[in-house]
């Protein structure tokens, strides 16, 4: 059943809607994510067809970090939306508020890991410290500049989400919100044309943020339909339908799942976030008893979903510390269920304890610079969380 959900522009907030299912929408992502990297980034073969099937499924976890765009989007164009009416146009303010408070979120877990990282591998290889790439990933130029760790080869979504936490908010305070959608619509066209324009350059567009930026800026559009309340009650069923149908038959019209296929960095990427979208806007649309938020509020989702920033960050140096130690067996599936397994354990174990005694301390500063609520109509979790903060 379609709902709209019941909040309005004029009703007071406490400090803003608590809407639990998009930590769970969030927990998806990170096992999406996760499970590719554990299951296709192993170095071992599948042999029979339905093994090759499986895998074929499973590397399209890639696409978790669009759904990680598509939702840091929404969160935060809602966020910047709402202080901008909030605070009257006092700049100091609106741009100190959300950056102190992003720092909070972001930067203490990032540099503590780029610390950690660089300082195990000079021991461990016993080379001269890499300063070079320590500055490059400190400054989030890591998907522009080449020649990052492999450990840290998944930090590429973090920089480009940061490359967007800094033009965005200039976006919001500058433009009159009656033209604001516009702008962002034309910035996705701007994001897809800058692929098809820089397809056989050296820039990876897989990487890159201007060409990665129109899955946020959906996200963005959508937090603009949000604010009206009502355009979320239209057609929400069919639009998810229409744009699974039009995912899929692209999937199979381009015969592979890489995010590296042609088809995929021209138009994949936009289409995967077009129907993320859709997902999202579907849960919103949902009443509370309706299937679709029940699922997303299920308790495990929501705790994926807390501790999906720390879990991003880890994982992926695990696999690639068990294929040095782990020895590989034939099959694939039995080594593929043993890294998902394993590698589960240390990093949901790692993300836990960094949650408890590190992250939640830091972020309970974050009251410090919460503007006083007026009226208010945006959505948040527990957590804003997205690809990598």
């Amino acid at each position: 059943m379609e709902s709209c959900p019941e909040i309005q522009a004029s009703q007071p907030a406490k400090s803003a809607v608590h809407m639990t299912e998009l930590d769970g929408i969030r927990g998806l992502a990170i096992l999406m994510v996760f499970l590719t990297h554990t299951t296709t980034g192993i170095g071992v073969d599948t042999h029979s067809e339905i093994e090759k099937f499986i895998y074929g499924v499973l590397r399209l976890g890639w696409s978790g970090v669009d759904l990680f765009f598509v939702l840091s989007g929404f969160l935060i164009t809602g966020i910047l939306v709402d202080q901008r009416k909030q605070l009257n146009g006092q700049a100091g303010r609106f741009f100190g508020y959300f950056y102190a408070r992003r720092s909070l979120r972001i930067f203490p877990l990032y540099y503590a890991s780029l610390l950690i990282v660089f300082v195990i591998a000079h021991f461990a290889t016993g080379n001269a410290p890499d300063f070079r790439n320590l500055a490059i990933h400190g400054l989030y130029l890591q998907n522009i500049v080449d020649g990052y760790p492999m450990a840290l080869s998944h930090f590429w979504s973090l920089a480009v989400e940061e490359h967007f936490y800094l033009i965005l908010p200039l976006v919001i305070y500058l433009v009159q919100p009656k033209h604001l959608g516009k702008v962002l619509l034309a910035g996705v066209f701007l994001a897809i044309g800058a692929r098809i324009m820089l397809e056989d350059s050296s820039l990876n567009v897989y990487r890159f943020s201007l060409t990665r930026f129109d899955s946020l800026l959906m996200g963005s559009l959508l937090a603009l339909e949000f604010q009206s309340v009502r355009g979320l009650c239209k057609n929400s069923t069919a639009l998810l339908a229409g744009a699974t149908l039009l995912l899929v038959i692209f999937i199979l019209a381009v015969g592979g799942t890489s995010n590296q296929a042609s088809a995929h960095r021209l138009f994949g990427y936009s289409l995967f976030a077009l129907f993320y979208v859709c997902l999202i806007r579907r849960v919103i649309a949902s009443d509370d008893t309706s299937r679709w938020k029940s699922f997303f509020r299920t308790r495990f989702l929501r705790w994926c979903g807390k501790l999906s920033y720390c879990v991003y960050i880890v994982h992926w140096p695990v696999v690639l510390v068990l294929t040095k130690i782990m020895p590989k067996v034939i099959n694939w599936p039995l080594t593929a269920l043993t890294y998902t397994l394993l590698t589960g354990i240390i990093s949901f174990s790692i993300a836990a304890v960094s949650w408890r005694w590190f992250e939640s301390p830091i972020l309970s500063l974050r009251r410090h610079f919460q503007p006083q609520p007026k009226a208010s109509s945006i959505v948040r979790s527990t957590s804003t969380h997205s690809a990598g903060g």
